[in-house]
């Protein structure tokens, strides 16, 4: 089960670092959620292949980095990095206004 839990999570990055939303949304469910890092909560398949696309194209260089795997209780610990530039003349008005909300631009 871990290394299966384990492959998945790989093939997550790597469609992330190819920027492939077909490969990345057949890897999630229906009711898939994710939290980004200013604490908005995005739900459902086709909501994350529209963030997610347009994510990409906000910014092109985006990847994330898994250096290491470390075994703990029968599942595995993954410590990731991401990295990206973005210039700010590329973020969508939508992406303007929820970092406005956030941090008071």
């Amino acid at each position: 089960m871990a290394q299966a839990s384990l492959a998945t999570a790989e093939e997550f990055v790597d469609a992330i670092n190819r920027h492939d939303l077909d490969a990345l949304c057949a890897l999630m469910s229906e009711e898939h959620g994710f939290i980004d890092s200013l604490g908005a909560v995005f739900q459902g398949r086709e909501a994350l292949r529209t963030g997610w696309g347009s994510y990409f194209r906000t910014v092109p260089d985006y990847c994330v980095a898994v250096p290491t795997t470390s075994p703990s209780g029968g599942c595995s610990a993954r410590r990731a990095t991401a990295s990206a530039r973005c210039a700010l003349e590329r973020i969508s008005t939508l992406s303007r206004s929820i970092l406005r909300r956030r941090v008071r631009i």
